[in-house]
Order: structure tokens, then C-alpha cells, then sequence
């Protein structure tokens, strides 16, 4: 991607690029993305499930941390 040109007061000779990148319809490439975001999405829902699982259990280290903590804290102020 070029910046843009600043204006200027003398011509530029410089014909203009035409660029056309031709786009093919393969049906064998449909085929296999469709294949790769049903598999995609299917791993994505087992993550999340274990996403879940992880954090279920980091917040109960992380209560009985603060608890532990706390209980150490009051001991050291009485």
C-alpha cells in the first residue's frame, strides 16, 4: 500500500496502474472450507467447555487465597 501523494502544482506523466486480480470459483476449495469451520467451530465449543472447567477452578484458588491471607493478616494484627 503506497501514501498517499501530497498535490502539487507540476504534472505527473505517470499513467495510472490498473490492477485486476481475477477470482476463480473452485467448488473443491468450497467444500473443504465449509469442512474447516464445522471443525473449527467444533473446537471452539470444546475450548469454551474447558475454558469453563479452568476458571471454575481458578476462582476457587483464588477465594481461598484471599481467605488464608485474610485469617494470616488478622493473626498478625491481634
Amino acid at each position: 500500500m503506497k501514501a498517499p501523494k501530497i498535490p502539487s502544482l507540476f504534472k505527473n506523466n505517470n499513467p495510472k496502474k490498473f490492477s485486476f486480480i481475477p477470482r476463480y470459483y473452485t467448488p473443491n476449495k468450497l467444500k473443504r472450507k465449509k469442512i474447516f469451520t464445522k471443525h473449527q467451530f467444533s473446537n471452539h465449543k470444546e475450548d469454551s467447555l474447558r475454558k469453563n472447567e479452568y476458571q471454575k477452578g481458578r476462582i476457587y484458588k483464588i477465594t481461598l487465597l484471599i481467605i488464608i491471607l485474610s485469617l494470616f493478616f488478622y493473626k498478625i494484627i491481634n
